[in-house]
């Protein structure tokens, strides 16, 4: 089971990760950093996109260094999605309850992978 849900983690992340890193040409919307919005043209967006794309390869495959990188970037998403209501604002369509479906969604997603890969990479206790 934990394996499967690492998976699905990775595949949803690395597909974000993809549409990050190509933010610049216009996939997608906006970057998002702290709470402010980024421009377009903006460098963080596709190195944002590279390190998203290595987690996925790293949960996929089960990797060891991917744990500080899942964590790193569950607390950065973590704080985006804290931050951007009280710094940004919402936008129709996403308002109110849809926003906090959207971040309950990406929160559960990076946090789940945190936990699972955690849990795969502890050592088994000894008998």
């Amino acid at each position: 089971m934990a394996t499967l849900v690492l998976r699905v983690c990775a595949v949803l992340i690395g597909l974000r990760g993809i549409v990050n890193l190509f933010k610049s040409l216009g996939a997608g919307d906006a970057m998002v950093a702290f709470g402010y919005t980024l421009s377009p043209d903006s460098l963080l967006a596709p190195l944002i996109g590279v390190a998203m794309i290595a987690l996925a390869v790293g949960l996929w495959m089960r990797r060891r260094w991917a744990l500080p990188l899942a964590v790193g970037y569950a607390v950065f998403a973590s704080l985006n999605f804290i931050l951007f209501p009280i710094v940004s604002g919402t936008h129709p369509p996403v308002t109110g309850g849809w926003y906090l479906l959207f971040a309950a969604a990406g929160l559960a997603i990076v946090w789940s992978a945190v936990g699972f890969l955690r849990r795969e990479l502890a050592p088994l206790p000894r008998r």
